[in-house]
């Protein structure tokens, strides 16, 4: 026993004393073996990367057929006959070259030759000219060659010419993705579409859902690793989850906005609508986007940066309130103004927008109703509080120029000028952009256009919406 006490005892010591002695080789040792195993993990993530090759599965909410198909996948897998070069110049990609003629009311555009579709095929004018920008006659010139007849002058076409052409089935041209495979539900949306990179191993796989509820349920089951939302309030159902990374941007392609009807014999009054800009909650908006300015975005290249601060004031607005009501009750009718109810009409996502805003139109004695709406087809309304998607930033002619102007009983032409908004002054400025394609020129227009719609308010522009990336994180 007493021999085993010695030799445990010496066997400690001679340990002991050997690390004390190599010490720092056991150190030096001890650091190569973690790193080694950290490089082995993370080498083995690159060769998985590279020999299985990577793959993204991303959740989309949206409805999308062959002849509207969604604009993340046209992206990939095929070109637009031109591009803007961030100096608001006109690149042609597809294209040779192009002529403008009788003042922008004929092009012709010179296609260039051994295009090749992804399937394989030639490419041909004929496939592509169903899907072109229409408002006038498009014919075929030869293979290679249309000429477009415009049904009024518009020089800056080719600006609409920027979105990539596909053919169907959803095959593209130039880009740098195939489409391997596409899954449809029982009505011919798009379930799945499966997308390989042409030169290297890279999967995206887009699943589309109907409701945002499907979209986080798909993610809490594993069926996709990345979707984005507007909806602050997914960060809360998900703040315990530590394997994903969440990504905040702003979406500069939609715009919150409050529309007025001009023909609201209320709203019509300039002074009530700068009322009601002052009882907007500036401050809180922050915190669902960045607050907007005017109906451009500060991405682009016409922004008018010098456009007035939003301000919440609700003495300024009560003064206006009043003053409008003292001129309305020396008028004759004024009580039929001042008695009817205002329909305020909003998606439910903005719903506590809408009935903060009704809340201090009460307290300003101002009568109104908030109702939901789904969609906007029911053009009755007094305030309409909805996403606005921006149109193209250099001609927003169709939206605020009065010719597009829509009344109900219109025969049934549909025009986007929802506001009923007549401005001559605005008119004009929207006819120059669109009239030249001299960048110089055209910003000097759209900062002008800026400044007169902000000051007139046919529609307060509220914010660009934050947009939240949600990515499961890899595991190594």
């Amino acid at each position: 026993m007493n021999n085993l006490k010695k030799n445990l005892r010496f066997l400690v010591w001679y340990i002991s004393d050997y690390i004390k002695t190599h010490f720092v080789l056991f150190i030096v040792a001890f650091s190569l073996v973690f790193i080694s195993i950290i490089f082995l993990a993370s080498l083995k993530t690159v060769l998985n990367r590279s020999i299985f090759g990577e793959k993204r599965k991303i959740g989309k909410i949206g409805s999308y057929r062959f002849d509207n198909p969604p604009a993340e996948v046209l992206n990939l897998i095929s070109k637009a006959p031109f591009e803007i070069n961030d100096k608001g110049q006109i690149i042609p990609i597809l294209v040779d070259q192009w002529e403008m003629r009788e003042n922008g009311r004929v092009f012709r555009i010179f296609f260039k030759k051994h295009l090749v579709w992804n399937d394989g095929t030639n490419f041909k004018v004929d496939d592509i000219i169903s899907n072109l920008p229409q408002g006038g006659k498009i014919q075929k010139l030869d293979d290679y060659t249309i000429e477009i007849e415009l049904d009024k002058p518009t020089i800056i076409y080719p600006y609409y010419l920027t979105k990539p052409v596909f053919k169907y089935p959803l095959i593209g041209i130039g880009g740098d993705f195939l489409i391997k495979d596409i899954q449809l539900n029982k009505n011919n949306t798009f379930k799945q579409i499966i997308l390989v990179n042409k030169t290297d191993p890279i999967t995206i796989e887009f699943n589309y859902y109907n409701s945002e509820k499907q979209l986080i349920n798909a993610f809490k089951l594993g069926k996709i690793d990345e979707f984005e939302s507007q909806n602050a309030d997914i960060l809360q159902t998900l703040s315990d989850w530590k394997n994903i990374t969440i990504e905040k941007g702003i979406n500069y392609n939609q715009l919150i906005t409050l529309f007025f009807n001009l023909d609201s014999e209320l709203l019509k009054q300039e002074k009530i609508r700068q009322a009601i800009e002052f009882l907007l909650p500036w401050q809180d908006l922050n915190n669902y986007g960045e607050v907007a300015k005017g109906p451009i975005p500060p991405s682009s290249l016409f922004y008018n940066k010098n456009l007035p601060q939003k301000e919440h004031n609700q003495e300024k607005a009560q003064d206006l309130t009043t003053t409008v009501v003292t001129e309305l009750q020396s008028a004759t009718d004024s009580a039929k103004v001042l008695e009817k109810s205002l329909v305020i009409k909003t998606d439910y996502r903005l719903l506590p927008i809408a009935e903060d805003l009704s809340e201090k139109l009460n307290q300003l004695k101002i009568k109104n109703q908030v109702e939901i709406v789904n969609s906007i087809t029911n053009l009755d309304f007094d305030l309409l509080l909805v996403p606005w998607t921006i149109p193209l930033e250099v001609d927003q002619y169709f939206f605020w120029h009065s010719t597009q102007f829509y009344r109900q009983d219109a025969g049934g032409e549909k025009k986007a000028n929802i506001t009923h908004y007549v401005n001559l002054k605005v008119d004009q400025l929207l006819e120059s952009s669109r009239s030249t394609l001299q960048f110089s020129e055209q910003a000097i227009s759209l900062f002008k256009f800026q400044e007169e719609i902000v000051k007139d308010k046919p529609a307060i522009f509220l914010y660009f919406p934050y947009n939240y990336k949600i990515i499961r994180k890899q595991i190594i």
